[in-house]
């Protein structure tokens, strides 16, 4: 078991080692000791409802960062795992017709959020794209 003073010892280490290296270091802890000497530190606070929010503080201030969601349903995660976004891109027409999202869904049989998930993935990485104004997808033509 480790004691308080190892923590310090710990702590220092890593504050010379980011001094003199420029390294950056992240430390996971439940060591209230430890937190606070640390410089800078980065907290997960739970709101409630399963939804967390960031603080980040440090010699320059405490800023409240982004309400983070619920942890995504596990079945979901391996849901997501289990299609091949190709099979999405390999429904749309070739020519770049656009398919209307809810028929899109419903022809490959898949569940909302991993269409969703999948469907983000793909006009990220230039794929398919959706029209301006429009519910519908389709294959993002090169020109």
């Amino acid at each position: 078991m480790a004691t308080l003073g190892g923590f310090f010892l710990f702590a220092v280490i890593l504050e010379r080692l980011q001094q003199e290296q420029g390294t950056q270091i992240v430390v996971i802890s439940h060591v209230g000791a430890l937190h606070e000497r640390l410089a800078h530190r980065i907290e997960v606070r739970p709101q409630g409802n399963g939804r967390s929010r960031l603080r980040i503080s440090g010699p320059e201030g405490v800023e409240e960062g982004p309400s983070l969601p619920a942890p995504a349903d596990p079945s979901a995660l391996a849901a997501l795992q289990s299609v091949d976004p190709e099979a999405l891109v390999a429904a749309l027409p070739a020519e770049g017709t656009p398919v209307s999202r809810r028929s899109l869904r419903k022809d490959l049989g898949w569940d909302e959020d991993v269409f969703k998930s999948a469907v983000a993935g793909l006009i990220r990485a230039g794929r398919i794209e959706q029209p301006a104004g429009s519910k519908s997808l389709r294959r993002r033509i090169a020109h």
